[in-house]
């Protein structure tokens, strides 16, 4: 390997390695804010500055590592002075923050982007520079007396070298940002020795350690400690994690999961061969076991592999949520509840437009003016609840809020403007549910004006099709007047689908589990033909819509529906799949239900959408089966079954 091809890995490896920093720099950075021991998240964002700094420099980045070094000078002051940090400085290094990725981002495609931070810089150097003149009047070496004992004959063993040591240390910034950077760069052994070698030169300092009565100067250094403050705890903390996390790269970690999936299809079709199903060959028959259950066991912990917790996406939700409430005026109490939750690396990617939405949804729309909110009667500070929880095989998000609430009367009268209601449907008969679902219609809005956060129509339409793409559902539960709940459902992973699989005219189907209510049986003089509406059931006490599976097909752009012929049961009973749409209940009717399975589900690659299915699979006995996708059937017209 050429020195220019070593020096291009460098460089690779710390743009990779600065932004999975940036992670921590941001979380600390929001965490300073409700903290009552700063200490430990300054410690952290001064070492993310400093490594910046430093990395940058030794690969030829010059204007990221001045900008760190600038932003390090400030973060230095505020290690010794951590009470001064206000609001303001928290935007000012979020800003900063921002101003890190951009650039590393740019040179992660090219180098030769332009970038300006020079506002940023001034506003830093104007920073440091009322902090040196405060500490310049403020500190004087009265401040640091060490009083001793008054005690008649009392040696003296005031150690004069160390008082003007430390006054020397905080008139001189320089000064102040070198001891940081020997922390960073000196293993804990090595200063554990250095300090032992000062103890062997001066013994008479130490030798009655009691008798020095410093417990009101002691706030001023310990932020600089190297033994036992919170900024080693936090630096040992991370070095442990550093050592245990190993980075792969994702396309990686698919192609393995890619190649454990045909494994998994392969034992499927071994388990249901005949020689393995008769049981005649005992010691076949338990080797095949064991091989089943550590593929699964495989197969789960390459799954584990793609699992991401969405700690790193609930703090960009904290940084949005802190922008918009500075930015409207709305103070904000923000709950982060179930951070550890982990999903599909997949479904994890499409989460995140989705929530960015939501959020400033809930921020704009949903709370209310601080004096809106007191003329209501309710607190100057509202509440905003950002939760996940694992259920089964799925994880429910929700974003709760305490604002104004979704008024039905406003969203109807919209929805009718936009033609949205058809003409068939009286507005009054639709359910909350239903009249709900119109926000997510493209171009929705009932914004008064357009802002930069509101009224373009934006949004809520991307929410709703990029959880349908995670293969979930979203729920809108809203009280007028006290606050709304969005509720998110998504499968943990997309990579492996469960499912009942059915038969339909003769061929085999898999419906999602996740999209399933129940199963019940009807007899045909059960099912009632209604106008505008076709044939429906009536479940508990509720019209619930059949859809037309033959229509499906006829209308399907990938499958030739006039080829097919269905078959007509004659059986005056028949069993219908409830299912759990965005919506509201569907019924469709199978043949029969021939029971579950868990499957790897396959895109269909046939050139053009098919809404109709949401991908294909291979059973244990080695035949392709079509995956129904229930919001795609739902969406086809109800008729005669």
């Amino acid at each position: 390997m050429s020195d220019d091809d070593f020096l291009e890995e460098l460089k690779r490896d710390f743009l990779n390695e600065a932004l999975f920093m940036m992670e921590q720099y941001e979380e600390s950075m929001l965490a300073l804010e409700s903290s009552q021991e700063p200490q430990e998240h300054i410690g952290r964002i001064f070492r993310v500055a400093h490594s910046i700094k430093g990395g940058a420099a030794a690969v030829g980045f010059e204007d990221l590592s001045h900008f760190a070094h600038k932003a390090e000078d400030l973060l230095t002051l505020l290690r010794v002075t951590p009470e001064k940090i206000n609001t303001e400085i928290i935007t000012l290094f979020l800003s900063v923050g921002d101003q890190f990725k951009l650039r590393l981002t740019q040179l992660q495609t090219t180098r030769d982007a332009s970038w300006d931070v020079e506002d940023l810089e001034t506003q830093l150097l104007k920073w440091i520079k009322n902090f040196q003149s405060t500490e310049a009047s403020a500190v004087s070496l009265a401040d640091c007396e060490v009083p001793v004992s008054s005690e008649a004959g009392a040696e003296d063993i005031t150690n004069y070298e160390l008082l003007a040591q430390l006054e020397a240390d905080i008139k001189s910034t320089e000064q102040a940002a070198a001891k940081p950077v020997v922390e960073d760069f000196f293993k804990p052994q090595q200063i554990e020795e250095l300090k032992s070698q000062q103890k062997e030169a001066t013994p008479e300092v130490v030798a009655q350690p009691a008798s020095v009565l410093m417990e009101d100067k002691v706030p001023l250094i310990q932020p600089k400690s190297t033994t036992g403050g919170p900024a080693e705890g936090a630096h040992k903390k991370a070095v442990v994690v550093e050592n245990t996390i190993l980075k792969v790269d994702s396309l990686r970690v698919d192609a393995v999961l890619d190649v454990v999936g045909e494994i998994v299809v392969l034992k499927n079709q071994l388990l249901h061969s005949d020689v393995v199903s008769q049981g005649e060959n005992q010691r076949l028959t338990f080797i095949v076991d064991q091989l089943d259950k550590s593929i699964r066991d495989l197969y789960e912990k390459t799954l584990g592999i793609r699992m991401t917790p969405l700690r790193s996406l609930f703090t960009k939700l904290q940084r949005t949520v802190r922008d918009v409430s500075v930015k409207l005026d709305k103070p904000v109490d923000l709950q982060l509840l179930g951070e550890e939750t982990e999903v599909d690396r997949s479904v994890f990617e499409l989460l995140g437009d989705p929530l960015m939405h939501m959020a400033r949804n809930a921020m704009d729309h949903g709370i209310e003016s601080k004096a809106e909110r007191l003329q209501n009667g309710k607190p100057e500070m509202a509440k905003l609840t950002i939760a996940a929880k694992q259920v089964g095989a799925s994880v429910i998000i929700e974003i709760s809020e305490d604002g104004r609430g979704i008024y039905r009367d406003k969203v109807l009268k919209k929805a009718i403007e936009k033609g949205l209601v058809p003409a068939h449907l009286k507005p009054e008969e639709l359910s909350d549910d239903q009249v709900y679902q119109f926000l997510f219609a493209p171009g929705f809005s009932t914004a008064e004006k357009v802002t930069d956060l509101s009224g373009r129509g934006v949004g809520l339409d991307v929410v709703k099709s990029n959880i349908e793409k995670a293969k979930g559902q979203v729920r809108i539960r809203s009280n007028p007047g006290k606050g709304s709940t969005f509720e998110i459902l998504i499968p943990l992973t997309t990579s492996i689908t469960d499912g009942i699989v059915v038969a339909i005219s003769g061929q085999r189907y898999m419906i999602p589990i996740h999209s399933i209510r129940e199963i019940v049986q009807f007899r045909d003089a059960e099912v009632t033909q209604v106008a505008n509406l076709g044939r429906v059931l009536k479940i508990r006490n509720k019209l619930t819509p059949v859809i037309d599976f033959r229509q499906t097909l006829e209308n399907s752009t990938f499958l030739d529906g006039k080829n097919i012929k269905l078959i007509e049961k004659s059986d005056a009973q028949k069993t219908y799949i409830v299912l759990e749409l965005s919506s509201g209940l569907s019924a469709l009717p199978v043949d029969e239900v021939l029971g579950q399975s868990q499957v790897v589900a396959k895109p269909l690659q046939v050139g053009h959408p098919v809404p109709e299915f949401s991908g294909a699979a291979t059973l244990g006995d080695g035949r392709t089966i079509l995956i129904l996708e229930p919001n795609a059937l739902a969406q086809s017209k109800v008729g005669a079954a």
